[in-house]
């Protein structure tokens, strides 16, 4: 997979991220595991270049492409593990601060990066709430 520069917000390209021999664990589910959320991660970066967005989505895709990087850099980690560590993040942060207020940009990128993570992580995120007028 090259490297690829994605839409800049506020001035910063975001670079898709690239799975490296490194990672590799030896066992080949958590190897298919982790390549799996890395592309799922590439997808939430590539759909945010299409879409205007927050600041606080540039910021999760920020930290989270760190946060992947340098948890499959650091540590050999079965994915159940690998699944728990990233669900307990993700559960903290979605929803967004300005999800269903007048600072949203209503781009969709936080319902997608709910499905997406709730499918990946085989868990529900059913942290999203939309308010009562929009239901």
């Amino acid at each position: 997979m090259e490297h690829k520069f994605l839409g800049f917000f506020g001035g910063r390209a975001m670079r898709l991220l690239r799975w490296k021999s490194r990672y590799n664990t030896g066992e080949v589910e958590t190897d298919q595991h982790n390549k799996k959320f890395l592309e799922c991660v590439n997808s939430l970066m590539t759909a945010a270049d299409e879409h205007e967005h927050c600041q606080d989505m540039e910021n999760l895709l920020t930290q989270l492409g760190e946060a992947v990087v340098a948890k499959l850099g650091a540590e050999r980690e079965t994915a159940p593990q690998m699944r728990q560590f990233f669900y307990g993040k993700l559960v903290n942060t979605l929803p967004l601060p300005p999800y269903g207020t007048p600072a949203c940009h209503q781009c969709g990128l936080c319902d997608l990066a709910q499905a997406q993570f709730a499918q990946h992580l085989q868990a529900p995120l059913n942290c999203l709430s939309r308010p009562e007028n929009e239901a």
